[in-house]
């Protein structure tokens, strides 16, 4: 009898131990996904859609887009916000743009935020978190962009003189890059070189969600 009751007792013990260490297994495996999930499941190359596929950018049709969507506004350098509301990455990205436009603003500088067709209707909501920025509301506009948050720099007189990524890596943050403020400094200046930045490595979205 002791020697079933030991067994038995054993038998028990090792099963609490199993349960206990698949019940760990399967907190660790989650925490691993969940963390994935919200951190790196956005990360891509910025000219490569969520499908994979490489969209590269024409830019001559973009500048020429750009400059008819402003053509009666009076602004000589003009910064657009490609916005994708349903985009994770957004979350680091708002906070640099307000930056941004803080900084450059009162220098004379427009900013215009620019969403997909099927976004057009969110005007509440693009007020609550961008206050009086302009938006800009045109179809076709997914086929020119590939990724977003990212944005153009147009200087009337010298055309398209940026066109991409704020910055790199998982956070997409001030503290990730400058790409935006360089370009800025330089087109104020009159020194700016055109650059197309599609070969940065980051969290991006689609313009407009598949």
């Amino acid at each position: 009898m002791v020697i079933i009751a030991i067994i038995w007792m054993h038998a028990i013990f090792s099963s609490k131990i199993l349960l206990t260490s698949m019940l760990v297994i399967l907190w660790a495996a989650g925490t691993v996904y969940a963390f994935w999930w919200f951190e790196f499941k956005n990360l891509r190359p910025f000219d490569t859609n969520s499908s994979g596929e490489v969209i590269k950018t024409p830019v001559t049709e973009l500048e020429q887009t750009l400059l008819k969507l402003t053509e009666n506004e009076p602004g000589r350098i003009r910064v657009f916000h490609f916005w994708n509301p349903d985009c994770y990455c957004n979350r680091f990205n708002t906070q640099h743009l307000e930056q941004i436009r803080q900084q450059y603003k009162p220098q004379g500088i427009d900013f215009y935020l620019v969403v997909s067709e099927r976004h057009k209707a969110d005007t509440k909501q693009i007020r609550k978190i961008f206050g009086d920025i302009s938006i800009l509301e045109t179809e076709g506009m997914s086929d020119l962009v590939p990724s977003t948050p990212s944005a153009a720099i147009l200087k009337l007189d010298h055309g398209l003189t940026y066109f991409g990524p704020y910055s790199e890596g998982a956070m997409c943050s001030a503290q990730s890059g400058s790409f935006v403020e360089k370009t800025l400094d330089a087109t104020l200046t009159g020194t700016p070189n055109v650059q197309v930045n599609s070969l940065a490595f980051g969290c991006y979205c689609d313009l407009q969600p598949i």
